[in-house]
């Protein structure tokens, strides 16, 4: 998980909105077909074996880029989640880290693969770049992925 600090409280009425890729940013991963990766991990539901992006190259990384969230400029960000749908097509422990990519700061913590599918999950209460406030221009402007341990 990302920065935790400031604990969590009550919060009121909040939008949660869900973006996924529209672009590739910096890809090293090989797709299993397609002209681009980010059309591998698009899917609102994860198709599993069908369609993926693979790496057995300890430091490669795919990034992407992600619509505007069309929200309002002055709107509070409370957090970001990044996800991804991973296996580990091979034997022994593999890790991956989600990517979030703001300005010239990345930024993820190691999580082991299972085998089998699974969701990874980090939650960032803020930007990493500056350590600030998360912003609707801030988040438009990242990029995140996954990289290989």
């Amino acid at each position: 998980m990302g920065d935790t600090s400031g604990g969590f409280d009550f919060l009121g009425v909040c939008f949660v909105a869900t973006v996924r890729p529209t672009s590739d940013d910096a890809v090293q991963f090989t797709r299993s077909g397609g002209s681009a990766n980010f059309e591998m991990v698009d899917e609102t539901f994860p198709d599993e074996d069908t369609t993926v992006n693979e790496s057995e190259t300890s430091g490669q990384q795919d990034t992407f880029g992600f619509g505007a969230l069309g929200i309002p400029a002055d709107s509070v960000v409370h957090a970001i989640n990044v996800s991804a749908f991973a296996t580990k097509p091979e034997p022994g422990p593999v890790e991956v880290n989600l990517v979030t990519k703001t300005a010239s700061t990345d930024v993820g913590a190691a999580k082991r693969l299972i085998n089998g599918y699974g969701r990874l999950v980090e939650m960032h209460l803020t930007d990493p770049h500056d350590a600030g406030a998360w912003t609707p221009a801030g988040i438009d402007a990242a990029n995140f992925g996954y990289k290989r341990v």
